[in-house]
């Protein structure tokens, strides 16, 4: 989903690297910086990724689960925490406990 807050819309787009992780970070992160996106919001994200938005991109990543209009909220209001350090077990194959 692309949220524009200044022109208070909302877009979806598909995914096209669904079922091809290794593509996600660097498809994703080049349709994010063309679309002229300056924040992402994840629950959690993978080193790759990270990189790319981040150190690439220039894109910051701010963690936020739930509805999409209260994450946006948070966002404006400034108290979603910001993604500095990516869920490395999750996207290094390791296996997680349930």
């Amino acid at each position: 989903m692309i949220v524009d807050t200044k022109a208070n819309s909302l877009r979806a787009v598909v995914n096209q690297t669904k079922g091809r992780p290794s593509e996600v970070g660097g498809t994703t992160g080049q349709l994010v910086s063309n679309e002229g996106i300056d924040a992402v919001i994840a629950s959690d994200i993978g080193p790759q990724a990270l990189e790319i938005f981040d150190g690439r991109y220039g894109i910051k990543v701010y963690q936020g689960e739930g509805k999409i209009k209260d994450a946006i909220r948070q966002l404006e209001e400034g108290i979603l925490p910001e993604i500095t350090k990516a869920a490395l077990q999750r996207y290094m194959g390791l296996k997680q406990e349930k």
